[in-house]
């Protein structure tokens, strides 16, 4: 997974989108000066925002024993393993963590610069008649969860999907309204 490694996972959350900026500086740079955004998040909030959905997680799959984590590539991988990471140390339930890349699936590819495609790695233990939460860090037209969907389905058959987000508090009302996220925050 090469790529990940530049964001860090304390790396504070920025109005401005990581690897994004002018000056060729990601958020993951630490280089906060002379950057346009603002600061949304700190370590420390992200952290409470990880625990609070970890936990909302954990009460609504009744302990998160049949979940699996999809990340979305680039910014929900690391917000997915992070969040495993936080449901492990919460319950001790060790859930399975991937990538979905769903760049073929989205209906816009002609209307946007091409991307490179990123793996897709499922867990060991499948998707089949798992949980699958979509790992994101902002939805905001639902073309990414529709396009996570399609790419899913050729997969393998699920029980239930999800979508979590990460997203500005000041905008969290016009970023997750479509479809409607069941675990949204500022993470």
């Amino acid at each position: 997974m090469a790529g990940i490694s530049q964001y860090s996972t304390q790396s504070p959350v920025s109005t401005q989108p990581s690897g994004r900026s002018s000056s060729g500086q990601g958020a993951g740079s630490g280089q906060g000066a002379g950057r346009a955004g603002k600061l949304v998040l700190g370590p420390e909030e992200i952290r409470r925002a990880l625990s609070r959905i970890g936990h909302e997680i954990l009460e609504r799959t009744d302990g998160g024993r049949e979940v699996v984590l999809l990340g979305i590539p680039t910014r929900g991988v690391p917000l997915a393993r992070r969040l495993a990471a936080r449901l492990a140390q919460t319950e001790g339930t060790n859930v399975p963590v991937g990538s979905l890349d769903i760049t073929l699936y989205r209906d816009d590819l002609r209307l946007r610069p091409a991307r490179a495609l990123g793996p897709t790695e499922v867990p060991a233990s499948g998707i089949e008649g798992k949980i699958v939460i979509l790992v994101d860090d902002v939805l905001f037209s639902g073309r990414t969860v529709r396009a996570a969907l399609d790419a899913l389905g050729d997969i393998g058959r699920w029980t239930a999907a999800t979508a979590n987000c990460r997203s500005d508090p000041t905008t969290s009302a016009r970023t997750c309204p479509r479809p409607s996220a069941r675990w949204s925050g500022c993470c």
